[in-house]
């Protein structure tokens, strides 16, 4: 199997680049067929991917934040024998939470040693997303980072930090209608709504915790317009993934496991996909169950529900 190393040189403000050498020396040290590709730009990977996929079974190592990752995973659209491994080097670095030892992701070693599993991942209006999509003030959030990671010393989990506090004063609740496959509806103001095919995003926040990405199910969870009090208070809740518990949760939260969901905005909205922002006005996502087959690095494993909880 030839393994192909994806590089985007800008991911964490030219992390992703210096893997390049450690690369090369375990590969070349180990006699194991494998290309390092620097990407040029956005889309440049999905092309890349989708050109070498057709050459054969492969392993794409994508090398960069979960927008490379998206990249690599929509260029295999087509390709299911091929499979896809994660390389952290971004910024919030979300989708391998979803997995105990993180550590071994940065491990060369551990990922070419590691087994492939079956996973599943979503389609959103035809794109798969195999974290994460999400609408209102998060995605808002996504947006503001992505300027805000352009300042120097700013990545991680402090350009979300910031960008929450820049956000918070700007009006928030958006008019949205939900329709899922289990015939549950609800419309209104939501401030944010999370469609999950793993647990986190934004750096750490862990909306779904109880998505798991091989049950053939997403998450939905829609919270409701709540005042900047109510908020503040709620916050640190739905970073640790225990906001569900909160007395007035039944009350706040729309939530669903499903395998298909509806949106319509009444307006045009800003969507994040996995950290890629697009516009929509409706929206249907759909589970793709098993639809990608991942390396979890050897050492490590999927993350249960209980390992978020204490």
């Amino acid at each position: 199997m030839h393994h192909y190393f994806i590089i985007n040189p800008s991911a964490g403000q030219g992390k992703a680049a210096k893997l390049v050498p450690a690369i090369r020396e375990y590969m070349e040290g180990e006699g194991l067929p494998f290309t390092i590709y620097q990407t040029k730009g956005v889309g440049d990977a999905m092309a890349y991917v989708r050109y070498m996929a057709k050459k054969g079974p492969a392993r794409f190592y994508a090398c960069g934040g979960d927008g490379t990752l998206n990249e690599v995973v929509n260029g295999l659209k087509k390709f299911p024998q091929c499979q896809v491994a994660l390389i952290p080097a971004g910024t919030g670095n979300d989708f391998l939470r979803n997995f105990t030892n993180m550590e071994n992701f940065q491990d060369i070693a551990a990922q070419v040693a590691g087994e492939a599993v079956a996973i599943d991942v979503l389609q959103v209006n035809g794109r798969r997303v195999v974290n994460m999509t999400n609408t209102g003030f998060d995605s808002a959030v996504v947006a503001q980072v992505a300027k805000l990671k352009k300042i120097p010393f700013v990545a991680g989990p402090l350009a979300y930090v910031l960008a929450v506090a820049v956000l918070f004063c700007r009006p928030m609740g958006k008019d949205l209608s939900f329709r899922t496959d289990n015939g549950k509806e609800a419309k209104g103001k939501f401030l944010l709504t999370a469609l999950a095919n793993g647990k986190f995003y934004g750096g750490g926040f862990c909306p779904a915790p109880m998505a798991k990405i091989n049950d053939g199910k997403l998450e939905l969870v829609a919270v409701r317009k709540v005042s900047r009090w109510r908020f503040l208070h709620l916050v640190g809740a739905f970073r640790k993934g225990t906001y569900l518990q909160e007395p007035a949760a039944e009350k706040l939260v729309f939530q669903d496991c499903c395998t298909r969901v509806h949106i319509h905005a009444k307006e045009t909205q800003k969507l994040s996909m996995d950290g890629e922002i697009v516009p929509f006005t409706h929206l249907e996502v759909v589970v793709e169950k098993g639809g990608l087959s991942f390396v979890v690095p050897k050492g490590s494993a999927l993350l249960e529900e209980r390992d978020v909880m204490e």
